[in-house]
């Protein structure tokens, strides 16, 4: 898919949106410390009280009363929450009551706290760090999606996923798909001989002042009865229940000028080889049929696999 922005910006977007959690999270822990000493001032008047009434001695419990802190074992909310399930007659409700928003007041700022370090360590995640975060991220979506399971992302963009069609005789609305290998080696012995790659903006360009254009076509399509198609499904987005985009090719330096069946054998002995490559998807997926064609069975949807009976 062509991004409108880059992943630089979308760094700068997450450095920028941690220093503003860590802003925003600080304010609302200055409040909650704020609370929490006040229930504690009122707790502290009724401690004699809540003791013979329920008999907490809030002096057995240092992490919570004495250091005011959260702790993990939840000692004395788990107390608490027993008399409130267990208890039916209060000499005084208020106090237990109080003891149970005390007990909340903790474990909520302790989630701040959490919050403002896991913002503190993004805050500082370095543009690299970042970079192999977002490859591993895509790496494991081109797994499932690889795999014939769907992905679904959040905003109404919808289900990605990879779906085999079969062309039936006479499909008009069936739109010719490149063959990128094909289509790669061509491109490279035109360019060999020095001759001029197609472009149609170019040919417009030269067809409005008509002056002759010498670029030759350097596409080569699919022939067969059958394609591959990467799609968006369930889309809220468009009127359409699937949502087609525009697709880019991207290989690793290391591996250009290789075929596909080349880096399959050089680099791939299992299919996690080819997960992890660093290469579009649609290579992947070439590869893992070149490595056994009975894979496709993943991305049949449908009975009778017609894409557009179903549009």
């Amino acid at each position: 898919m062509s991004p409108d922005i880059k992943i630089k910006d979308y760094y700068l977007k997450f450095i920028n949106e941690a220093k503003d959690s860590i802003k925003e999270t600080t304010k609302l822990k200055k409040d909650c410390i704020i609370i929490k000493e006040d229930i504690h001032n009122y707790i502290s008047k009724h401690k004699t009280e809540i003791a013979a009434e329920y008999n907490i001695n809030l002096d057995d419990f240092k992490i919570e009363w004495t250091n005011k802190e959260y702790n993990p074992t939840e000692k004395l909310n788990n107390k608490v929450v027993y008399i409130l399930k267990t208890r039916t007659k209060y000499y005084n409700k208020s106090n237990i009551l109080q003891l149970a928003k005390y007990c909340k007041i903790l474990y909520t700022e302790h989630t701040y706290d959490k919050s403002i370090e896991f913002a503190n360590d993004r805050k500082n995640l370095s543009f690299k760090d970042y970079k192999s975060l977002v490859y591993r991220y895509y790496t494991a979506v081109h797994k499932a999606i690889l795999e014939g399971f769907g992905y679904r992302y959040d905003g109404g963009i919808g289900d990605y996923m990879l779906c085999h069609w079969i062309i039936k005789d006479g499909d008009k609305k069936h739109k010719r798909y490149l063959d990128y290998n094909k289509t790669n080696i061509r491109k490279k012995e035109l360019l060999a001989q020095g001759l001029k790659l197609y472009d149609a903006k170019e040919e417009a360009w030269y067809r409005a002042r008509n002056i002759p254009y010498n670029g030759i076509e350097y596409r080569v399509y699919k022939d067969g009865n059958d394609f591959y198609d990467f799609s968006f499904r369930h889309s809220s987005i468009t009127k359409k229940s699937t949502l087609e985009y525009k697709k880019t090719e991207y290989v690793s330096v290391k591996y250009r000028g290789m075929t596909y069946q080349q880096i399959a054998d050089c680099f791939c002995k299992t299919d996690e080889d080819i997960f992890n490559l660093q290469v579009d998807i649609k290579y992947k997926l070439n590869m893992l049929l070149y490595k056994d064609p009975t894979k496709y069975l993943r991305y049949v949807r449908t009975v009778d696999q017609i894409k557009y009976k179903y549009r």
